[in-house]
């Protein structure tokens, strides 16, 4: 089997966190179960808005290429036929007057004349589009960046819409075992209330629970659907069969390094902050390039022109061909504003690509801390939440046997089973959220947090 990695070319750390995931998800996957791997891979398939940056970023490559090459040799030719007449009306009167030199006669020709011409340029000293080349490194290598950020954004998607439908599914299963439950105890006291030897209140506490947990249900069971929904969504395709579980009793994977070491390593492999910084690097090519286009630029040229006429005024068609190589100096001296105006806006772009980068790395280094403190939190919180869901197992069992040997009521009864429950939701929701949280950290930083 092919793991993600292999399938969408992501990052190899990335990748491996998304493989972790894929078999924990396989350790209780059955026939008819759709797993992480395969929601994954429709998802890239099927993902219109993925294949949309995917083109856009192919598209910025396209033009950082235009840009590089921009200062290599321009070649151009072109042909023309012209169908034409030539007048030649000599003056009536000699200009000098003592002169006896016989005046010409009128001349006219009818002529076709086909031209060819071939031109060279090449830029020897052009700083304009030095620096846009040097533009266009720096947008290639921002295109390749988006291209990967485009991926891992779907990755961590689907993993957030996921870990959702499968806490929704938790908490739909959790609600169905309460409603069977509470619906044997309301059974139970209808029962004992017929056999002469129950009371009114027990069944009307065990139906205002019964009550309750089926509004309960019907919640979670809107809930999950919602979730399947926004999941179906996020892949681009309906599908019926049900999405694999991880192990009730699986050990949760555990971080290693401290928060320093992956803030660090995430202003190194952010995909978002690397992006702001080639933004920024580009700006200040863009804004060296329109300054440059007030300088002059040396460029060495050639060309060769072929023209044939077959009639001139002398009577007789010829052929003419011309060849010119050199150098040329050229600057633009007026151009109504506009190179002022583009300086204007480099610099200010420039600028505002600066403070992108200070927005993007406070951001990358305030959302690392945050994933941290909530991996910190969660696994504290999953291991309160596994005490209490003991303690509330416990105490359901010994209010069980309480109230059959007549020291609870029911209603206690039933309290302590709706604790249960709700402390069993709590907990099978801390685990899934832990496992989503420690997917986030490969999403900030570009690397496992179970790497060295």
């Amino acid at each position: 089997m092919k793991t993600t990695a292999q399938k969408y070319s992501a990052p190899k750390t990335w990748m491996q966190s998304a493989l972790l995931l894929i078999l924990l998800s396989a350790c209780c996957g059955t026939a008819e179960a759709i797993d992480l791997d395969e929601v994954l891979a429709m998802a890239f398939k099927n993902d219109a808005l993925h294949k949309s940056r995917l083109y856009e970023a192919s598209a910025d490559r396209a033009l950082g290429q235009q840009a590089l090459f921009g200062y290599g040799p321009h070649i151009s030719a072109s042909a023309s036929y012209q169908l034409g007449r030539k007048d030649s009306v000599p003056d009536k009167e000699p200009e000098d007057s003592a002169t006896t030199a016989t005046v010409p006669d009128e001349r006219e020709a009818d002529f076709q004349q086909a031209e060819l011409i071939f031109s060279l340029t090449q830029p020897v000293v052009d700083f304009e589009k030095f620096f846009l080349a040097q533009q266009g490194s720096a947008d290639i290598s921002t295109s390749e960046l988006k291209r990967k950020q485009a991926v891992e954004d779907l990755i961590l998607l689907i993993h957030e819409k996921y870990f959702a439908l499968l806490i929704a599914e938790e908490n739909l299963a959790l609600a169905k075992e309460e409603c069977t439950t509470l619906k044997q105890q309301l059974d139970d006291a209808e029962q004992r209330l017929d056999l002469g030897y129950g009371i009114i209140t027990d069944k009307e506490n065990a139906q205002a629970k019964y009550a309750l947990s089926l509004a309960e249900k019907t919640a979670r069971q809107i809930e999950r659907d919602s979730a399947r929904i926004a999941l179906e969504e996020a892949v681009g395709i309906d599908f019926l069969e049900r999405i694999d579980d991880i192990p009730g009793d699986m050990k949760l994977p555990e971080f290693s390094k401290d928060l320093s070491y992956w803030q660090k390593t995430a202003l190194k492999k952010n995909s978002g902050y690397n992006i702001a910084l080639l933004q920024l690097k580009s700006a200040r090519k863009r804004l060296h390039s329109r300054r440059s286009r007030f300088v002059p630029a040396l460029n060495l040229f050639g060309s060769y022109n072929h023209t044939d006429t077959d009639m001139t005024l002398d009577g007789y068609g010829e052929t003419n061909r011309e060849t010119i190589a050199g150098l040329r100096l050229e600057m633009d001296l007026f151009a109504s504003g506009r190179d002022t105006f583009d300086v204007i806006a480099a610099s200010r772009q420039k600028k505002a690509a600066k403070k992108r980068v200070e927005a993007e790395k406070r951001h990358v280094l305030s959302t690392v801390e945050n994933i941290w403190d909530s991996l910190r939190n969660t696994l504290a919180l999953i291991s309160s939440y596994k005490t209490a869901v003991e303690a509330a197992k416990v105490s359901m069992k010994s209010t069980e046997t309480g109230y059959l040997e007549g020291m609870y009521s029911l209603l206690d009864l039933l309290n302590v089973q709706q604790e249960y429950y709700r402390t069993m939701s709590q907990y099978k929701s801390a685990r899934y959220n832990y496992l989503h949280h420690r997917q986030n950290v490969p999403a900030a930083t570009q690397n496992s947090p179970g790497s060295s």
